[in-house]
C-alpha cells in the first residue's frame, strides 16, 4: 500500500464505534487510514424525502394522512432500533417491504401464499404499468410490523457480535 499510495484507495465504512474498534485492532491500520468522513444519520424529514423520491420513481403515491403515519412509524422504528433504521438503506428496505409484502398482495390477488421471490417479480412488474398505485394506512401498519420482525431477528445482537469478532 505504501509504495502505491497515489494509485491505490481503500474505503471502509461502518458505524463509528465499530470502525474505531476495527482501526485499533491492528497497530498499523490507524496510520494507513488518514482520512475520515463521518456521515450523520438522516433526520426524520430527510428520511421522508428519501421515501417520497423512491415512491415517485416507482409510480407510488400516498395521501397526507398516510404520510403522517409513515413519519410516525419511521420515528418509532428509529427510536426502537437505532442503527438498524438510521440510514437510507433502512428507508429503502422499509419501502420495499411496503411494496412487496403489502401493496403487491393487495393489488394482485392470491399473492399472500406466494414466495418472497415471486412477490419481488410482481413488485418489479408494477413499475412497468402506466398507472400510479396508492399506499394506504393498512399497508404502512403491516409493513411496520414486518420491519420490526425483521429488525428484531437481525439487529439486537448485531453490534455485539461484530465487536466480539474483532
Amino acid at each position: 500500500m505504501k509504495d502505491k499510495r497515489d494509485k491505490f484507495v481503500v474505503i471502509v465504512a461502518g458505524y463509528p464505534e465499530l470502525m474505531e474498534k476495527f482501526l485499533k485492532s491492528n497497530p498499523g491500520l490507524k496510520s494507513r487510514f488518514t482520512e475520515k468522513f463521518i456521515f450523520e444519520d438522516y433526520n426524520e424529514k430527510e428520511k421522508i424525502e428519501i421515501l417520497k423520491k423512491i415512491a415517485n420513481k416507482n409510480k407510488i403515491t400516498f395521501d397526507n394522512k398516510t404520510q403522517n403515519l409513515i413519519k410516525e412509524q419511521m420515528q418509532s422504528l428509529y427510536e426502537q432500533y437505532g442503527d438498524g433504521f438510521a440510514n437510507a438503506r433502512g428507508v429503502k428496505n422499509y419501502f420495499e417491504t411496503i411494496i412487496r409484502d403489502c401493496l403487491v398482495p393487495r393489488i394482485f390477488k392470491n399473492m399472500a401464499t406466494k414466495s418472497i421471490n415471486e412477490k419481488r417479480v410482481y413488485a418489479h412488474k408494477i413499475k412497468d404499468y402506466k398507472q400510479t398505485y396508492v399506499i394506504v394506512k393498512e399497508d404502512i401498519k403491516n409493513a411496520t410490523e414486518k420491519t420490526k420482525n425483521r429488525l428484531e431477528n437481525k439487529v439486537p445482537n448485531h453490534k455485539k457480535d461484530i465487536l466480539k469478532a474483532i
